[in-house]
């Protein structure tokens, strides 16, 4: 029993922080594999001690190793991620990343790099909320295509579907990231743009993975 509570914790939260940080579910596995390998040692070490301690005392092992993983179950618990709350949405900042002041009232998040609030990087995030003025979300993430677009894909955005492509932009002229979603009769939309390729593209797939709507 003690071992299912530990996994019953581990497990969602591991495997949410794996496929953050990981770039295909192969990699997520591996990672989460190895946290749960490593996760145990501890317990197992502890009840290996109290096992020896207490001249080869069974119950003190199995006291020991119950009580080592409640304690890492509250420290998982209480040291994850949560969402950061925009109102009728919130989703977890990425790291190297700060929310600042958005410039419109349509502009419900916007976030720069940490380097670009001191002015030595350029990527920025951004989330529009109003009116759709295209029939679907696919239409609207097409908008933005340019020569080295990749197709659009569908996507669930915590279970409502929309659209995201990448387009080939490494500048602030055009989004190189875009995602629209569809809700009660508003459109979200996503852009990210500026010239550091890989950070963009990762902090814009954790965005759309720990996003919650409100």
């Amino acid at each position: 029993m003690p071992v299912a509570g530990w996994l019953a914790v581990e497990l969602p939260i591991g495997w949410s922080e794996a496929m953050r940080r990981a770039s295909t579910p192969a990699d997520a596995v591996g990672f989460e594999f190895g946290r749960l390998l490593g996760s145990a040692v501890i317990p197992l070490t502890v009840a290996w001690i109290a096992y020896r301690i207490g001249r080869r005392s069974t119950r003190a092992a199995s006291t020991c190793f119950t009580l080592a993983l409640a304690l890492q179950c509250v420290l998982v618990l209480v040291g994850r991620e949560r969402p950061t709350n925009f109102g009728e949405f919130g989703f977890e900042v990425p790291a190297g990343w700060v929310c600042v002041r958005p410039k419109s009232d349509v502009c419900k998040a916007m976030l720069l790099s940490t380097d670009a609030a001191q002015n030595s990087s350029h990527s920025v995030l951004m989330v529009d909320v109003g009116k759709p003025r295209m029939a679907t979300a696919r239409e609207l993430v097409q908008h933005f295509e340019d020569s080295g677009s990749t197709p659009p894909k569908a996507i669930h955005v915590d279970g409502i579907e929309g659209f995201v492509m990448e387009t080939s932009s490494v500048d602030w002229s055009h989004p190189r990231c875009v995602a629209a979603v569809f809700r009660d009769g508003q459109v979200y939309l996503l852009t990210a743009a500026g010239k550091d390729t890989p950070e963009i593209t990762s902090a814009f797939g954790q965005v759309l993975k720990t996003w919650k709507w409100r």
